[in-house]
């Protein structure tokens, strides 16, 4: 061990920041030496395999796929995470003088070991908020000649939430008008599929049940799909033709969007048969 007994301690753990380990000066507290800051960055500094490869491939990374200023800097966050140079916290005992060092880490979704941590706390938050009752998984996709629109314009992902609570509060509302159902729903947007290409869409949560102006909950259990899909496609196209103020692009999504319809009928046709 490279530890020493640390005197005149007050509390069970202490935190120092290192903000430079490579410096040839260690961190000393009243006198003391603690560490050898090479050593220490050997020691914790072991990079995951996503690390590694984002190394070794980086400038292939930013000069040929050309990521945005966003996606660059949650790189940079994700290599770097767990590196010593970048700083950390020393805890040591008053008691056997035992030295615990602890990097600091990115705190970006983008990084494997931070990213578990934060879905983990947030489906912990989100499952607090849920109703409880039965819930129905539900999908929202796109067809593949309009997800360029999405990529061109990152704004246009707004229209996918936007379309489908709309579809959702209709379909309830449709249940019994008199009564103003609501139901309960959680949507969360996945911008690529399981090949890890370009594939925003929607997946969706929804209570089989709702409450209504009487304040009584009504369950629900048969939802139309075929309905869904329909106004789904039918609120998105609208919000996207709205929001799409380039004139040349926005004569080419018209001819798109009348395309679309067409294969959504002629898919409905063969479904019939």
């Amino acid at each position: 061990m490279i530890y020493k007994s640390i005197p005149n301690f007050n509390k069970l753990s202490i935190k120092k920041c290192l903000r430079h380990l490579n410096s040839p000066a260690p961190l000393t507290h009243e006198g003391w030496g603690c560490f050898l800051p090479q050593l220490i960055h050997n020691e914790f500094m072991k990079r995951n395999t996503l690390q590694d490869l984002f190394r070794d491939h980086y400038e292939e990374i930013q000069y040929t796929l050309h990521p945005r200023k966003t996606e660059m800097e949650n790189i940079d966050k994700m290599i770097n995470c767990g590196d010593p140079a970048y700083g950390g916290a020393m805890y040591g005992c008053p008691d056997c003088g035992t030295l615990k060092f602890v990097p600091f880490r990115c705190h970006s979704r983008f990084c494997p070991t931070c990213g578990a941590m934060y879905s983990q706390k947030r489906a912990q938050a989100m499952s607090f908020k849920l109703i409880n009752c039965q819930h129905r998984h539900c999908v929202f996709t796109i067809s593949k000649e309009l997800r360029h629109y999405f990529l061109e314009d990152r704004d246009l992902l707004n229209c996918l939430f936007e379309a489908t609570s709309s579809v959702i509060n209709r379909m309830f509302y449709k249940i019994n008008k008199s009564q103003n159902f609501t139901p309960g729903y959680i949507l969360v947007l996945h911008t690529f599929g399981r090949p890890l290409e370009w594939n925003p869409h929607i997946h969706c949560l929804i209570s089989e049940g709702g409450v209504g102006d009487t304040g009584f909950w009504r369950k629900v259990k048969f939802f139309s799909y075929p309905y869904m899909r329909h106004a789904f496609q039918t609120a998105l196209l609208n919000l996207m033709e709205d929001r799409i103020t380039d004139p040349n692009k926005k004569a080419l999504f018209k001819k798109e969007k009348a395309l679309s319809y067409k294969m959504n009928r002629d898919l409905s046709s063969r479904q019939a048969k």
